[in-house]
């Protein structure tokens, strides 16, 4: 499988790369009140506001502190093809792509609490363990 490597709080993700659309720099974004910790707000992109996530709070951490390298990656949580399918995932810096083979990784689903549903198994890549995510199952942002 090839997917789009990232970290975030020292510890590095994956995502199928036929799931991201673009790898921006960070933008301004309109806070939404009320709305849960982990959305920063909603974003412009290319003439539709996208809901922007901040992967460290998403899986409870603090938030991370913005940096130079710090990048939003825009990513299509289903094939519809509609721009209210997409988000914006804040992370701290994208290291790029590689193909993983997914048949060595642990599944580590088994315990998950259900907020974490969008973390599929853990897999070896060549530059050390990573954690897959499932786009399909980010949450959605009303």
């Amino acid at each position: 499988m090839h997917v789009v490597l990232w970290t975030s709080k020292g510890q590095r993700y994956a995502m199928p790369s036929e799931a991201i659309v673009e790898v921006i720099p960070v933008v301004h974004s309109r806070p939404i009140p009320g709305s849960a910790v982990w959305l920063i707000g909603l974003f412009n992109y290319r003439g539709d506001l996208l809901p922007l996530i901040e992967w460290s709070r998403l899986l409870g951490d603090d938030a991370s502190e913005a940096r130079m390298g710090s990048r939003i990656i825009v990513v299509r949580r289903s094939a519809s093809g509609q721009a209210s399918d997409l988000c914006g995932l804040l992370v701290d810096h994208v290291l790029g792509a590689e193909r993983l083979d997914c048949e060595d990784s642990t599944s580590g689903k088994q315990n998950r609490p259900s907020q974490f549903e969008f973390l599929g198994p853990l897999v070896l890549a060549a530059s050390g363990p990573v954690q897959l995510t499932v786009p399909s199952l980010l949450p959605a942002v009303e």
